[in-house]
């Protein structure tokens, strides 16, 4: 038997194994987890599933200087505001964070943050989490959103005088502490849109052992 005798027989023995035996697919599935901006001494971190997916640090977006002055001349005049006196800080750029899984089913992510309130200078700490039914070669996105208001509003750099409104209600109304957060599934469009925006950091990405 020749050597191209044998080669064309067993091509044509694997040929019939996968008819007979189908190879099964095991695509990975891809979710995106989108945190709006942070200033540099907070700690963001993701985990999935128990395991720890790294942080969502960025460069620095922009630095905001203290209001102090501004707010004591305000005072000197109106002694009656209330204005909060916002610390001089670094913001960081609104991050991503792209999760390749290669497992299927409900599939936990949790979002912790610490740091230091802006205007009282107070420790705090949230937890968010969520839980997806993750799919063979799915996307999903998700995204730690305020409850009730406009969900670009956390990203959304030229956000209107109606926004800024609904915030400060929104905090009055759980005495002074930030808006109810919380991490949701978020559109197909949306989604999409937050990846294209350049703002938008993507941070290191997370591939499931």
């Amino acid at each position: 038997m020749t050597m191209l005798t044998r080669t064309m027989k067993l091509g044509a023995s694997l040929l019939l194994s996968s008819l007979i035996c189908p190879l099964v697919s095991n695509a990975e599935s891809t979710v995106y987890v989108f945190m709006p901006s942070m200033d540099t001494k907070s700690t963001t971190t993701l985990s999935v599933n128990g395991i720890d997916a790294g942080d969502f640090k960025t460069d620095i977006m922009q630095h905001i200087d203290s209001n102090e002055k501004q707010v004591e001349k305000l005072l000197k005049k109106n002694p009656n505001l209330q204005i909060p006196v916002i610390k001089e800080m670094d913001i960081m750029f609104p991050a991503v964070k792209k999760c390749v899984l290669k497992s299927e089913g409900p599939t936990l992510f949790i979002v912790e943050a610490s740091g230091n309130h802006p205007s009282t200078g107070a420790p705090f700490s949230s937890k968010l989490e969520t839980t997806l039914d993750i799919e063979d070669g799915g996307i999903y996105y998700v995204g730690v959103e305020m409850a009730n208001l406009n969900s670009d509003i956390l990203y959304n750099s030229k956000a209107s005088l109606k926004d800024s409104k609904a915030i400060k209600e929104e905090m009055d109304n759980n005495g002074n502490e930030m808006p109810n957060l919380q991490l949701q599934r978020l559109s197909e469009e949306i989604g999409k849109k937050r990846l294209k925006d350049k703002k938008t950091h993507q941070v290191s990405q997370y591939v499931e052992e």
